[in-house]
């Protein structure tokens, strides 16, 4: 089984949040995962009670291109292709 991270929101307030990491087993064991990464972009969508992530550099220092969905009701994660110029 593979261990993906996990982030929570809690609403405090109408302009803060109160976000932290929760580690969750994959129960799916056909689903890919996202490599590590750092210096990605990230943003939550609450409507989609998503998190996409894209881009960033590996522990090789190569930069990434990739597009990334974290569902968080399911705990899955989709990559997204990316199409078009």
């Amino acid at each position: 089984l593979t261990k993906s991270l996990k982030l929570m929101f809690r609403k405090t307030s109408l302009y803060n949040a109160l976000c932290f990491w929760q580690l969750v087993d994959d129960e799916h064991e056909d689903s890919e995962i996202p490599f590590e990464r750092y210096k990605h972009t990230a943003i939550f969508v609450e409507e989609q009670q998503s998190m996409y992530i894209f881009g960033g550099c590996n522990h090789k220092l190569q930069m990434m291109n990739d597009l990334w969905q974290f569902h968080i009701p399911t705990s899955r994660w989709k990559f997204i292709e990316i199409v078009g110029d």
